[in-house]
């Protein structure tokens, strides 16, 4: 008689719903989908979800339950089910996508979707998800918000040039403009005091801060961003990881195919992760030396 190894939830995430599969394997390497199931994605039904993934999966066999990365649509989820004992993965959709080709599947809708993230998770060896800390989700929120306006000012500041140096400057639209970069610096400057006042309530974080600090060309914006994009690098493992996260990771082709990626990537690099440059150096000051 067939043994069951492994239990998984596959979970296809929206904004307003949770399709999800359950399926397991046995010992001789065979896939089964028990059954599937639509639920909204709201506390109520994720409570609903807790007692249907309880009902339908054995207690003395090890289970999983994997989900992709969806904005934030998949963190009230994420982190219900965790606060319920279940192991979670939570997978980036580019990884779930490149498995997808490999299967050869041409059907594309929810139900299929929460299929291949479950036959994902039996498959594969996954990562256990861990709720990042407070501090770290806080600084994360705080610094992209940050970036956001930083941006914005920069837009604000290039209107203001391109209507000062008109024939016919409209001054009552300058003023306004005016009055609008004068809001953004203020912001700025706040969020920068929110920022300090955030750090010294820890004090490991502080001394890996400041360790950061003494690379050159690192501040304490570029340092805090890179903590908190990285949750204090709690889930990188070597530098080979870290410069891949960056963007480092080099595929080398051909020549010209190389310098057409990197050109590509540096311009993703700066627009995704502001300092990302810094990250593998940044590591290497965080971690104990021998």
């Amino acid at each position: 008689m067939k043994r069951k190894l492994k239990f998984c939830v596959g979970i296809d995430v929206s904004q307003k719903n949770l399709d999800v599969c359950l399926g397991y394997i046995d010992d001789e390497q065979d896939l089964q989908f028990v059954t599937h199931r639509k639920f909204k994605n709201n506390l109520k039904a994720i409570q609903e979800l807790v007692k249907w993934i309880r009902k339908h999966a054995d207690a003395n066999i090890k289970m999983v339950v994997v989900m992709e990365a969806t904005g934030v649509y998949h963190e009230d989820c994420a982190y219900h089910l965790h606060a319920n004992n279940f192991e979670i993965s939570i997978e980036l959709p580019n990884k779930i996508s490149n498995y997808v080709r490999s299967l050869n599947q041409k059907t594309k809708t929810d139900k299929k979707d929460a299929q291949v993230i479950c036959r994902f998770g039996l498959e594969r060896k996954i990562t256990a998800w861990q709720p990042p800390k407070k501090i770290y989700r806080l600084l994360c929120e705080i610094t992209r918000e940050r970036s956001q306006l930083t941006l914005e000012r920069s837009m604000l500041k290039n209107k203001l040039h391109a209507e000062k140096a008109q024939h016919f400057p409209n001054q009552k639209t300058i003023d306004r403009l005016l009055e609008r970069l004068t809001m953004y610096n203020k912001q700025l400057n706040e969020i920068d005091q929110e920022l300090k006042k955030i750090v010294k309530t820890d004090k490991e974080l502080q001394n890996d801060i400041r360790r950061s600090e003494t690379i050159v060309g690192i501040g304490f914006l570029t340092a805090v961003t890179i903590h908190a994009e990285t949750q204090g690098f709690a889930l990188i493992k070597n530098k080979k990881q870290l410069s891949s996260y960056a963007g480092y990771d080099v595929r080398q082709k051909t020549i010209w195919h190389f310098y057409k990626w990197q050109r590509q990537n540096k311009q993703k690099r700066k627009s995704s992760y502001p300092g990302s440059d810094a990250f593998p150096c940044t590591y290497r000051c965080t971690t104990p030396r021998a």
